[in-house]
């Protein structure tokens, strides 16, 4: 069972907590700009894929992605309230050669425990995106 589901404070000390101390900590230093790595999980289970920043409802269906949806929020109060300018990115399935948890990972672990057997969970013809992580940290760089 995912740590979501099993120690929901996790997620929050590491995201909302977090995400309000940054804030406060560019307010009181008055820093102009913040950029946000979110996630596509606040979408939930969407049906247009890819997902347009525009999609609604956000309906998230894990805890992370809730928590993540409600530092969002708090980030766009701030940036209202306080005239801090603030980038949200939405990432999905950010894969890297440190990656230590999630499909990819899952699926090199089966294959070394049997190189002749290889579960898939579903029934084999979802889909799912990925984005390497060298690909999010350009596209961050050049969003300021």
């Amino acid at each position: 069972m995912k740590v979501s589901a099993t120690n929901p404070e996790i997620h929050y000390k590491e995201n909302l907590q977090t995400t309000f101390n940054i804030l406060e900590a560019c307010r009181r230093m008055k820093v102009s700009t913040l950029i946000f790595p979110s996630t596509s999980t606040i979408y939930g289970e969407a049906e247009i894929i890819p997902t347009p920043e525009t999609y609604q409802p956000l309906e998230p269906i894990s805890i992370y992605g809730a928590v993540k949806l409600a530092c969002e929020t708090l980030i766009k109060t701030y940036a209202r309230l306080y005239g801090l300018r603030a980038l949200i990115l939405r990432y999905a399935n950010i894969i890297g050669s440190r990656s230590t948890h999630g499909v990819i990972i899952d699926f090199i672990r089966k294959l070394k425990a049997n190189p002749r057997r290889l579960e898939i969970l579903g029934d084999g013809t979802q889909t799912k995106s990925y984005l390497y992580i060298e690909d999010a940290i350009e596209a961050t760089q050049k969003n300021p």
